[in-house]
């Protein structure tokens, strides 16, 4: 924030962290110090260290080990965690309206109660003065759309059964950007949108966050 020029939580909308996760190498290291590591299990670790990464603006005293990926009512409204090998520490962009700002490129974001809120990708649109009517009028404005999501653990959308959550030949992450990617990409008129999964602690529970930035 203090980089950006940001004095204001609020001006805030959207926070991209890239984390490190559990390697073979990396848990055998551990082990080699002493120490272990929350699993060995490669989507479990990075879903641990999206966790992690998503829940750094709750008060510490929330937290606590049994609290990752379960109590679901804590969590970032603003945040966009993914977790990968190729990092071995944290990288943060803070993306957000700054006063101190004099070009033209300004932000919003809003929360998606679901992967079918497609009013919550309208009213992005109108918070930067772009109409969508069904796709957006000023497209050649937008200069990115940012989309974070994930599957409903409860198994249902709007009191129906999803199964992205029981398919054994592709991982519910798959399933979900390419359903909210391509809601969002035909309100924008364009698919050059970025669309990750993995939303643990990033919003409330099953649902997901879009932000676009437009000049």
């Amino acid at each position: 924030m203090r980089d950006a020029g940001i004095d204001d939580v609020n001006d805030i909308h959207f926070v991209q962290v890239k984390t490190p996760c559990v390697t073979v190498a990396r848990a055998a290291a551990a082990a080699a110090r002493g120490a272990s590591v929350v699993s060995t299990d490669a989507n479990r670790a990075m879903a641990y260290a999206r966790a992690a990464g998503a829940l750094g603006e709750v008060d510490r005293g929330a937290l606590s080990d049994a609290a990752m990926l379960t109590d679901v009512a804590l969590y970032s409204s603003r945040a966009s965690i993914s977790s990968g090998v190729e990092v071995d520490r944290n990288e943060v962009i803070v993306l957000g309206n700054s006063a101190r700002w004099i070009g033209d490129l300004a932000i919003a974001h809003r929360p998606m109660r679901d992967a079918l809120d497609l009013p919550a990708v309208i009213a992005t649109l109108a918070d930067l003065g772009i109409t969508a009517a069904p796709q957006a009028a000023d497209a050649h404005r937008i200069r990115g759309v940012l989309v974070k999501c994930e599957p409903d653990r409860h198994g249902a959308v709007r009191g129906h059964r999803h199964t992205m959550l029981d398919d054994t030949d592709i991982n519910a992450q798959r399933h979900i950007r390419g359903a909210v990617g391509g809601l969002v990409a035909g309100v924008m008129g364009d698919g050059r949108i970025f669309v990750s999964g993995g939303a643990e602690h990033q919003g409330p529970d099953g649902r997901g966050l879009i932000a676009v930035a437009e000049i």
